[in-house]
């Protein structure tokens, strides 16, 4: 029984109906006869048994449009408050993962770009709507039929053992359209406790996906339990898509889904009506129409016969009366204009994974020397991170508050690096080539990942932005956006954006030292801390601790290497007043802990790997290589404890023995302990016998040939390393 139905309030599930107007009843059949005798306005009496009681009750009719209107006042929040348990049957539909009426309003689903996005989380359970107290999430549903468009709703939420007011304001019911999600996919427990697909609603998205296939994943996430579903597609915004990965029976199928609003839906369910029931347009108009007044609910195939037989002819169009001179193709096109257009995509370009930029649409030589006229004309690529744009968050601060310069420098950041040879004067990274008339104009340029820091870790998404300009056309140190005097130009973004940016960039002339632009975006996944996400001020105080917990562990001067940590670690450049305050009280903190020996190395290392990028993580393995072997010693606790920091924090192996090698190489007295093993040469579980063997044979040798040095030292280590090797040779030779 639908909340805006006139029987809400009245009538019951379960409530058993005897009689219509004082004719009896019995079947469902005999209940459709009587009630296709009434007619919207009357008043209807119904005689009911209900928990063994005889009751009357009298209902006035209603018409399909007046409950429709009613429909459109309803408003959701794009939340979901399922019970996710499995005990409890929906009465509707069957389902044992629905809305439980008797159930406490906690969230379960929270859709990422919806009304309540941002607002609302998952796990929140919603005490009070305006002031009134709220116990189920039939209370709820109670209270948000007295919601009105455009009227703020309070709510007192409980998060987290914290009580939160918030608030929302729903716009209008074409806005909820805009934002409601589809297709619409129930999702059930099977008896072997997997996920599946149980029903699939308004499924224009893909056709791949079938009735009871186990979800394995969503976007690489594994799914386990129900909870897992609703999580991670809660954080896939409309108009995205999401990677699934299933199982049909023995097979496993990776496919895609597109996300995106009921009323894109309504959209594309239009267009395949025609071609679906052969209908023409006036038909089409007819079936959407009757579709939308039935509540989106499909129409009988009896209904849908009844309209095909229908004479209904669309109108005829009028001839268009064009120009002898005017031609559809041409339409648009400038030839004063260049259409510069650029294509990216992942390549190893000289051993290295790249991004490779292929460019085409140069104006010819003699165009170049016309342009230039006493400027000289450049290519400038710099690349964005534009994940985290979001049209409807964009159009709605373009509509209420205007603020959209904002929401763009806060939600779309420029790549940098750390190559001076790759970036401007703020480390932004940059390709600029200047383009000389008759001179070699590259058609594809490539992007080292190594040397680009994105803001942030995960899946990103990049924006080559190619502009071809002249030499007057200024950018941002800071942005790495183009500049109009001293103000920062976003139109990349906002053209980015747009959904009718099949304009040029520049329709109005606005920027004139724009001659061409183009944007090609890739979708890469980050496994290191974003410059965003990484703490400085928290990676430097890491530094000071893992050294100061070295120094503990060598029982040396600990105030000795309080200042040599001191002169190593930079502060982020940070030399105001502030910052040296910091940086002074932060050292006698680390420093006193280390002498009460509360160094807690496992959260150090925890804390090391959140916020320190891999170059880092090696600069922190010489600074502590460097301290361990200063005094011409190398112990066996100070190697346990590096070999732990470089395993922790994900080092490559190889790479890290080689280094301490060299570091190690030249130290007077060394001892790994007498459990040394292979894993002084770099060798691992791993490999091979005849990989460990080869390892060994190169190892002999180069220490071997350092058996003669002239530094005394260096030629003990030798031996010692040497005949280590020889035995770990001789054992493995022994070995079936």
């Amino acid at each position: 029984m639908d909340k805006i139905s006139p029987c809400h309030n009245k009538l019951k599930i379960e409530d058993l109906i005897l009689a219509i107007n004082g004719i009896s009843v019995k079947t469902v059949k005999e209940f459709f006869a009587e009630r296709a005798k009434f007619k919207p306005g009357e008043m209807v009496e119904l005689q009911i048994k209900r928990q063994g009681n005889k009751l009357v009750k009298n209902i006035t009719l209603i018409s399909l449009s007046e409950f429709n209107n009613k429909l459109k006042n309803e408003i959701f929040f794009n939340i979901e408050m399922k019970d996710l348990s499995g005990n409890h049957k929906c009465p509707g539909c069957g389902s044992f993962y629905h809305e439980n009426p008797a159930k406490e309003p906690r969230i379960t689903f929270v859709q990422a770009g919806g009304l309540a996005d941002q607002i609302l989380e998952i796990d929140d359970l919603i005490c009070k709507i305006n002031g009134t107290s709220i116990k189920t999430i039939d209370d709820y549903a109670k209270e948000r039929i007295k919601f009105k468009w455009g009227q703020k709703v309070t709510l007192v939420i409980e998060r987290k053992g914290k009580v939160l007011t918030k608030s929302i304001t729903p716009i209008s019911h074409e806005d909820s359209l805009n934002k409601e999600m589809c297709p619409t996919i129930d999702i059930e427990v099977n008896n072997k406790k997997e996920v599946i697909i149980r029903n699939i609603y308004r499924n224009v998205a893909n056709d791949d996906l079938k009735k009871n296939d186990v979800i394995l994943s969503v976007n690489s996430k594994k799914i386990k339990f129900i909870q897992d579903w609703f999580r991670e597609l809660s954080k896939v915004n409309l108009g995205k898509k999401i990677h699934l990965k299933i199982k049909r029976g023995s097979k496993k199928i990776k496919c895609v889904l597109e996300l995106f609003s009921f009323s894109e839906y309504l959209t594309r369910y239009k267009k395949l009506v025609g071609t679906l029931f052969g209908f023409n347009q006036k038909k089409v108009e007819l079936f959407m129409k009757e579709f939308a007044e039935n509540d989106y609910t499909y129409l009988k195939e009896k209904r849908i016969k009844e309209i095909q037989k229908m004479d209904l002819k669309d109108e005829a169009e009028e001839e268009d009366y064009t120009d002898d001179d005017y031609s559809y193709e041409d339409e648009g096109y400038d030839e004063e204009k260049i259409y510069l257009t650029t294509t990216v995509k992942k390549e190893k370009v000289a051993g290295k994974e790249s991004f490779a930029l292929t460019l085409d649409g140069f104006p010819d030589d003699e165009r170049l020397e016309t342009l230039a006229d006493g400027k000289k004309i450049f290519l400038k690529i710099y690349i964005f991170d534009v994940t985290d744009l979001d049209s409807d968050k964009y159009y709605e601060i373009s509509d209420t508050t205007g603020l959209t310069d904002q929401y763009f420098s806060n939600h779309c950041h420029v790549i940098k690096t750390n190559e001076v040879t790759w970036s401007d004067e703020n480390m932004n990274l940059i390709q600029s080539k200047e383009l000389e008339p008759y001179g070699d104009h590259p058609t594809k340029l490539a992007f080292p990942y190594s040397v680009m820091l994105l803001p942030k870790v995960g899946k990103r998404k990049l924006s080559f932005r190619t502009f071809l300009c002249t030499n007057k056309q200024k950018f941002d140190d800071a942005e790495g956006r183009p500049k109009d005097g001293e103000s920062i130009i976003y139109r990349p973004e906002s053209f980015y954006l747009d959904d009718y940016n099949e304009s040029s960039f520049d329709n109005y002339g606005d920027y004139p030292e724009i001659l061409s632009y183009s944007n090609s975006e890739i979708e890469v996944e980050h496994k290191q801390p974003g410059y965003l996400d990484v703490n400085r001020r928290k990676y430097n105080d890491l530094t000071v601790a893992l050294g100061l917990s070295l120094a503990q562990l060598e029982g040396s001067d600990l105030k000795k290497n309080l200042l040599r940590i001191k002169d190593k670690i930079k502060y982020d450049g940070d030399y105001s007043e502030e910052g040296n305050v910091y940086k002074s009280l932060n050292l006698k903190a680390n420093y006193e802990r280390a002498l009460k020996e509360k160094m807690d190395l496992e959260s150090i290392l925890k804390e090391l790997k959140k916020n320190s990028r891999i170059h880092e993580r090696y600069e922190m393995i010489n600074l502590l290589l460097n301290l361990a072997t200063e005094d011409q010693t190398y112990g066996e606790k100070e190697n346990k404890f590096i070999d732990k920091v470089a395993k922790t924090l994900e080092l490559n192996a190889e790479k890290f023995q080689e280094i301490k090698k060299q570091k190690t190489a030249t130290v007077k007295f060394v001892d790994f302990g007498d459990k040394a093993d292979e894993s002084v040469f770099g060798i691992t579980k791993s490999m091979s016998k005849d990989e460990k063997l080869k390892t060994l044979r190169k190892e002999y040798s180069r220490w071997n040939s350092l058996t003669n040095n002239n530094d005394k030292a260096l030629r003990e280590r030798a031996r010692e390393m040497r005949d280590l090797a020889a035995n770990l040779r001789k054992q493995y030779g022994q070995r079936s």
